[in-house]
């Protein structure tokens, strides 16, 4: 059990049976009334949305009464609590303490509320970030939380959470992730966003790929024109538009698969599989810069994959990014490559396909 009165005073409220009222006055208590106006805009948005996808009502009204009960403690208190607390800190919340607040709110609930339901505290612990494979009570506060936002006006994104939510909550968390990504709302982004990112993305992202046209040089020069991505490129790749434009015109006549990416019906990028055999293929990739670190290329590489074994029995994938492109690495690493040998300059990943 934590000692939350070494960071605050938690012992001058005077509890009854109701939870409204007890997480009321500690806020009252603290000074902390937008917070408070916050939660009980939060709580009723909740319930609309338990009666909407017909989920447990009470389970969503205590856990938006206690999501943000931690407004009490200072950040860096937090911080410091959940190193006391062996609490593994993820990276995001090492350099934005305030991020923590979803997990002290959990803390509180249990130790000072007495509230055990893993339904409700897992709803509260993800409330800001989401996760892997959330309930419905955990999209639910966290869909909430951001429709009924503790702002001026209205929220930017509300239009496409309203739409999501005619499907789905799940699309409904799609609409709003993918908002933060395409628009570098996140100061840094936790791992359990990321998580729940790459899940949804799966589902719902809609990349699709085509064959190169003779026409598309200057799309091609378009998207590829950046030096950030010439540093990772071999010299070989094309950067004046004349030099794309012959690339395009090799690339639409070519009998290795060359597919550009497209998101949203936009090429974006382009992904090669060349064939080093019947069934070995060595791939090669880029993505428009505006949308790298969106977890773009990264759901198209696992569809471009997948593709050549289904339609091409294609057993064994490599690719060969240069030693400095770290974001590659990991990429590849996420998606079951295994470093087989490195050099200098350049590290072979393998797959196997199936």
């Amino acid at each position: 059990m934590i000692d939350f009165n070494a960071y605050v005073d938690v012992n001058m409220i005077e509890k009854n049976e109701s939870l409204v009222f007890n997480v009321c006055q500690l806020l009252d208590s603290h000074h902390k009334i937008k917070t408070k106006e916050h939660i009980l805009a939060v709580a009723q948005k909740s319930q609309q949305l338990a009666k909407q996808f017909h989920v447990n009502e009470d389970i969503c009204l205590q856990s938006a009464l206690l999501h943000d009960i931690s407004v009490i403690i200072n950040p860096n208190d937090m911080k410091k609590m959940a190193i006391e607390n062996n609490y593994l800190l993820d990276k995001a919340e090492e350099k934005y303490p305030f991020l923590l607040h979803q997990m002290v709110s959990q803390w509180i609930a249990q130790d000072i509320f007495d509230i055990w339901d893993e339904r409700i505290l897992s709803a509260i612990a993800c409330h800001t970030t989401l996760k892997a494979s959330p309930s419905s009570y955990d999209m639910i506060l966290f869909l909430a939380d951001k429709i009924a936002w503790d702002q001026e006006g209205i929220p930017p994104y509300l239009e496409r959470i309203e739409k999501g939510l005619e499907i789905s909550l799940d699309k409904a968390c799609y609409e709003y992730i993918r908002y933060l990504f395409e628009n570098h709302q996140l100061l840094y982004p936790h791992q359990n966003i990321k998580d729940a990112r790459d899940i949804l993305y799966q589902k719902y992202l809609p990349i699709t790929f085509r064959c190169w046209n003779k026409n598309d040089g200057e799309i091609f020069y378009k998207h590829s024109f950046s030096h950030e991505l010439y540093q990772y490129m071999d010299k070989g790749f094309p950067k004046t538009l004349d030099e794309c434009v012959k690339m395009v015109e090799i690339l639409s006549q070519s009998h290795d698969d060359v597919k550009a990416v497209l998101l949203d019906g936009e090429i974006v990028g382009c992904i090669g599989g060349f064939f080093d055999s019947q069934n070995v293929v060595k791939l090669a990739y880029w993505l428009d810069v505006h949308y790298w670190n969106q977890g773009i290329m990264g759901i198209a590489l696992e569809k471009f994959i997948q593709q050549l074994y289904i339609e091409k029995n294609v057993q064994y994938v490599y690719a060969k990014p240069f030693q400095k492109n770290i974001a590659s690495q990991r990429l590849l690493e996420k998606l079951r490559f295994q470093k087989r040998n490195y050099d200098d300059q350049i590290i072979t990943y393998v797959r196997k396909t199936c």
